[in-house]
């Protein structure tokens, strides 16, 4: 079975707000925590706002779709904190540039 590398994708709305899980990149693929959730593809209005911490252990999944969702999961897991229903700079939002 494949093993796949995973790396959360974190947001914040300013330097001062807490981190958001916006969603996760299997294989250069970008899989959003939440529906409407899109890739950064425009610079943000300051540098610090996006950022990623790659999961310690590959995750282990027949194809990228599952480990994308395994990956979600333990990306909730591990910072659940960092787990909303608003993703900063996310179609939609009062934050999207």
């Amino acid at each position: 079975m494949p093993h796949f590398r995973v790396q959360a994708e974190f947001r914040r709305r300013d330097r001062e707000a807490p981190w958001v899980l916006a969603g996760i990149t299997v294989d250069g693929e970008f899989w959003p925590a939440i529906d409407g959730v899109e890739p950064i593809r425009e610079r943000l209005p300051a540098p610090g706002l996006v950022g990623w911490a790659k999961l310690p252990t590959p995750i282990v999944a027949p194809d990228p779709r599952v480990a994308a969702q395994v990956g979600l999961d333990v990306t909730r897991a591990r910072w659940p904190d960092r787990v909303r229903a608003k993703v900063p700079y996310a179609p939609g939002t009062r934050h999207w540039p």
